[in-house]
């Protein structure tokens, strides 16, 4: 299972991160209607990538916050 685990949380890219996450989250749902440790796993992992994908939509918009706060003080600064 930890073999599994890994290859779930495990994208490999940076770019889309978050619609990697989804498309994982995708392919375990069946998952979810299986018994016993399959259900719970798959219960958990969803869980798991519902947290990683909201960390990282924040993360995002906190990024692109900052971003805009830089872009407005270069715009102050040239303006000065």
């Amino acid at each position: 299972m930890k073999d599994l685990r890994d290859s779930i949380r495990n994208t490999g890219v940076v770019h889309g991160f978050v619609e990697t996450l989804r498309a994982k989250k995708g392919l375990i749902q069946p998952w979810l209607e299986e018994g016993g440790a399959v259900g719970k796993f798959a219960a958990e992992q969803t869980r798991v990538l519902d947290r990683s994908i909201l960390s990282e939509k924040r993360g995002a918009d906190a990024r692109k916050a900052l971003r805009e706060i830089e872009f407005d003080n270069d715009d102050d600064e040239c303006s000065a």
